[in-house]
C-alpha cells in the first residue's frame, strides 16, 4: 500500500509545472519575483500591512483610488499557452470596487 501511494506522490510531483512567477507581494519581496525569473514590478500608493494569519509585513492594501495598483511588466515571460493561474488573498475592507 505504501508503494502505491509513493507512486501516486511521484506522479503528482512531476505533473506540477514550475510556474512562470511567483510575486509573494510582501514587504520582503516587494514587488519582486521570489526566483528573479521575470522583472520586478511597480508599486504605486500601495501600503505594507498585515498579510494573512495576521503576518507583519505580508500584505500590500490597496487605497481605493486610481493610482493605488501594483503592475506587473510582461515582456513575454508572462504568457502561457493554454492556461494560467492567479492566486490571491483578499481582506475587503472600505470602498467598493474592482479586485482584479
Amino acid at each position: 500500500m505504501l508503494f502505491v501511494i509513493m507512486q501516486i506522490i511521484s506522479f503528482w510531483l512531476l505533473a506540477v509545472p514550475e510556474p512562470v512567477a511567483f510575486y509573494p507581494l510582501n514587504a520582503r519581496y516587494k514587488a519582486a519575483e521570489k526566483e528573479n525569473r521575470q522583472p520586478k514590478g511597480t508599486l504605486g500608493d500601495v501600503g505594507i500591512t498585515n498579510g494573512p494569519f495576521n503576518e507583519p509585513g505580508g500584505a500590500y492594501m490597496f487605497y481605493g483610488t486610481d493610482n493605488s495598483y501594483i503592475e506587473f511588466p510582461n515582456r513575454g515571460g508572462l504568457d502561457t499557452r493554454f492556461s494560467i493561474t492567479l492566486m490571491c488573498w483578499v481582506h475587503p475592507g472600505g470602498q467598493y470596487g474592482s479586485i482584479v
